[in-house]
């Protein structure tokens, strides 16, 4: 295509800027090449486009805008292509991008720029990478996310204070099912309906019917007992010996059926001076202290009360933090160390003491 040849015969004035398609045997052209980046040919206003040369590979057009419009789109390159949105009353939440709709909310919108709006749509210049040594312009993803250039990641374990280790776990906790926790732990006297809430919520899922019978049986039907009523009047600054004591007559006099975790569930919903106990919780405990995975369930229901009592309430006292943030990252560690066993074991190998090393008051 000889540039000096077309431009030395047609005339321009500054609002005016040559442009050229290819010569498109379906009729009208897909693109239209503005300073060699391609710009969807309808997304230009044909009132504006004037046929001034044609040859068997190109069409050439001289091309009438305002000079904002034509200023923008001077700076485009090959890292950047013409999207649009529709104008409405309400903000756009697409954005339309070649033959795909992406939610506008995933753009960056420091890669947008608008280069042109009317009554029906604002059209934006928008750069997908910050090279421009691209070849062509590349495709968006099956999930509508323009891809950018790639992001290395490594693991790395770094110790650390607990409430290092609280604000960066805690925060990773989720549950559809909080709410159930969170409306009903502070209901005191207990109801029928708040344990079979806070149940519910342990239980991740409604309870099955054997569940439910065991719940109602084991704890609602005794939630007036003396025990219940000394746990709930349990002063949170109570000594780690007070606690143990008081842990070990609740758990194996006061209440000795209904599986071991629960029946420390039930003494935390009386009182959250007790910390909740599980297999997610006991993992993270294991390999903070001794950096090796150990999972709960390979111990009788007896052994599980013990290490609640002689091992974890000790672990806990390690944080000072608020006590639901703790169980949240507590059991989000765990989690971790359970769906990145090679990982974690690799870490422990490495570990010549405690993982956690720093030491509380346990007065």
């Amino acid at each position: 295509m000889d540039f000096a040849k077309t431009t030395d015969t047609i005339t321009f004035n500054e609002n005016q800027l040559l442009v050229w398609a290819n010569v498109s045997e379906g009729g009208t052209p897909a693109k239209l090449y503005v300073e060699n980046a391609p710009v969807p040919f309808w997304s230009v206003d044909q009132k504006n486009l004037t046929e001034v040369q044609k040859d068997s590979k190109y069409i050439f057009y001289r091309l009438t805008m305002d000079r904002k419009v034509r200023d923008k789109l001077l700076t485009l390159n090959k890292c950047d292509v013409i999207a649009w949105t529709t104008v409405g009353k309400k903000a756009p939440r697409k954005l339309y991008l070649q033959d795909k709709t992406i939610d506008i909310a995933k753009v960056d919108s420091k890669a947008l720029t608008v280069i042109n709006e009317d009554s029906k749509e604002t059209y934006y210049r928008l750069t997908l990478t910050e090279s421009g040594n691209i070849p062509q312009i590349p495709h968006l993803t099956e999930s509508g996310v323009i891809p950018q250039a790639p992001h290395f990641w490594i693991g790395q374990f770094i110790d650390t204070s607990p409430t290092a280790f609280l604000n960066f776990w805690a925060p990773q906790y989720t549950s559809a099912l909080e709410h159930l926790y969170e409306d009903n732990i502070s209901v005191k006297p207990f109801t029928d309906e708040a344990i079979m809430k806070l149940f519910e919520w342990k239980n991740g899922s409604k309870l099955a019917e054997k569940k439910r019978k065991s719940v109602v049986q084991n704890y609602v039907s005794r939630k007036h007992s003396e025990w219940v009523g000394q746990a709930i009047r349990s002063r949170r600054g109570a000594s780690l010996q007070e606690l143990t004591e008081f842990a070990r007559e609740f758990l194996k006099t006061a209440f000795p059926e209904g599986g071991p975790i629960w029946r420390i569930f039930w003494l935390h919903c009386c009182n959250q001076a007790f910390p909740i106990y599980d297999q997610n919780v006991h993992r993270a405990m294991i390999f903070m202290e001794e950096g090796r995975i150990e999972e709960l369930n390979r111990f009788t229901a007896q052994k599980k009360i013990e290490l609640y009592l002689t091992r974890y309430l000790p672990f806990h006292r390690h944080f000072s933090e608020d006590q639901r943030n703790i169980d949240r990252a507590l059991f989000m560690f765990g989690d971790f160390v359970r769906n990145w066993p090679g990982f974690c074991s690799k870490v422990g190998s490495m570990s010549t003491g405690p993982l956690l090393n720093r030491t509380a008051d346990l007065k």
